[in-house]
């Protein structure tokens, strides 16, 4: 039943590229006009194997995954971050999900206060419903969107989707195709093309913590 529901993902799945093909608008070709606020609040977040992803959750507030951010990560470290222009800060984490399995994210404070940021969140993401994320090259300073399903939310609140996601994708903004953020992806089972995101509520309750 798993590769039955496999299959039909894959099929979906490729009927939604021929869609995008059709329009012209292929994930590389997608005028800029059109993410351009989107594009704007990613960052690419420096870790001890490449890059990750983060984005503005809110004006000097930057959320990735919790593991881009070291093995053993303390509120207080120093973290590496690339904005989209090649401009490079160093951000201070503070604060992170308790469970790596569960919550597998971490907020970090820029200095300089950038205001560009991702302000429309879901609270809820439903089954069976299209979503996509942002993946971006940073070798060929391209900015693509990815397209995905969503198969199912777990009763620990995780959101699992059918999409080709990247290592290089954790910590990076998932959406529905209304563009509202909807949780952080966080990890990914290539061989199944499988990946998991934290839900967005689940880290603004943890940053409305830390503000108190």
């Amino acid at each position: 039943m798993k590769y039955l529901f496999g299959l039909i993902a894959l099929t979906w799945l490729g009927a939604m590229w021929a869609a995008v093909e059709a329009v012209g608008h292929k994930p590389s070709q997608i005028p800029r006009a059109q993410i351009e606020a989107r594009n704007l609040a990613v960052v690419l977040v420096k870790s001890g194997h490449g890059y990750c992803t983060g984005f503005f959750i809110r004006a000097g507030i930057i959320v990735t995954a919790k593991h881009c951010v070291g093995p053993s990560p303390k509120v207080g470290n120093h973290i590496d971050v690339e904005m989209i222009d090649g401009v490079r800060i160093t951000t201070l984490l503070i604060g992170f999900g308790e469970d790596k399995d569960y919550d597998d994210f971490a907020l970090l404070k820029d200095p300089f206060y950038h205001t560009d940021s991702l302000h429309n969140y879901k609270d809820k993401a439903y089954d069976y419903t299209l979503c996509a994320h942002i993946r971006y090259d940073n070798s060929a300073n391209t900015e693509y969107l990815v397209p995905g399903i969503i198969d199912s939310t777990l009763p620990d609140g995780r959101i699992m989707i059918h999409s080709i996601v990247n290592p290089g994708d954790s910590g990076g903004p998932l959406m529905d195709f209304m563009g509202s953020v909807i949780g952080v992806i966080v990890s990914t089972d290539q061989y199944d093309l499988i990946g998991d995101a934290v839900p967005i509520a689940t880290v603004i309750n943890k940053l409305n913590s830390i503000d108190r």
